[in-house]
């Protein structure tokens, strides 16, 4: 307020000095709004204030002052929850409306930023600032963009649904359990899956190979089973077309296919090396 009483209306460093104070952008504009309000101001500080705010909005779109405005509440409601700075959510949710990732990379980034065990809480943060940012008096959006980022969150919303099922199906598997129990391994197996259907082939061998030396066909066999038991449950609404699913299905069970072939060659060697007798006994019976 001090600074407003000295400063000229068009004095660049009170614009400084202001943004020193109040980094975020919408923060400023909120405390510039709550000066103008007050009925007891001198012409000096309101004319300064007014001529601040032009320059904020000047500087600064509308979408990216409002969001900001709409999801402080949450976002530092949220960041206590997850022992996090509110700026960050806010930047999120920022990111979310302007960004054009897709469901997809747009969850990636949240798991990037806050670790995966924090995805559904970030989920549920994005999910109630929009509604909020909908309902307000002063929203960011328009009702064609808000529609929008609905389908996205609903984008979103799904995939973390299929991702819980998929995870109980391969969580709750014991072969899963003793080899490869790590939860963020089969989260990004399932998003590249998802991303990348094409490399399907390539993942199921990567996922081979992270099973100890001393596992046997049967161990991979099991292994490539579970992985399909929880690709027979995602929907199809995850990608682009029916197509990248059936094929993923199918690859699975081809892999299934060779190392079952594998097993039952092993099995087979293995009683024939049981059944065939000592060259001395065959020798003594003759």
């Amino acid at each position: 307020m001090e600074a407003l009483k000295a400063a000229t209306t068009h004095d660049y460093e009170v614009y400084s000095f202001a943004k020193k104070l109040f980094p975020d952008e919408s923060d400023l504009v909120v405390v510039l709004r709550a000066i103008l309000r007050k009925k007891q101001i001198s012409e000096n500080v309101r004319l300064n204030a007014e001529a601040l705010l032009r320059k904020v909005n000047q500087e600064t779109t509308k979408k990216f002052i409002n969001s900001g405005i709409n999801s402080a509440l949450k976002a530092k409601l949220f960041g206590q929850a997850l022992s996090l700075n509110p700026k960050l959510l806010r930047a999120s949710y920022r990111q979310f409306l302007m960004a054009e990732d897709d469901a997809v990379d747009t969850y990636v980034e949240w798991i990037g930023s806050y670790g995966y065990q924090n995805r559904m809480l970030v989920t549920k943060f994005i999910k109630e600032t929009l509604f909020s940012d909908i309902n307000a008096l002063d929203a960011s959006c328009s009702s064609l963009e808000f529609g929008m980022f609905l389908n996205k969150l609903s984008q979103l919303l799904s995939l973390q649904s299929a991702e819980a099922l998929f995870l109980k199906t391969l969580m709750n598997n014991p072969i899963i359990n003793k080899f490869i129990s790590a939860e963020d391994y089969w989260i990004f197996f399932l998003i590249s899956l998802i991303k990348f259907p094409e490399t399907a082939e390539e993942l199921l061998k990567n996922a081979l190979v992270t099973l100890p030396a001393d596992a046997n066909y049967k161990d991979k066999t099991l292994l490539l089973k579970a992985i399909y038991s929880g690709c027979t449950n995602l929907p199809f609404s995850l990608f682009i077309n029916n197509e990248q699913l059936l094929e993923i299905r199918e690859c699975c069970k081809q892999a299934i296919k060779v190392t079952f072939a594998a097993e039952l060659f092993d099995t087979q060697n293995s009683n024939k090396k049981q059944n065939k007798k000592p060259w001395k006994k065959v020798m003594f019976n003759v």
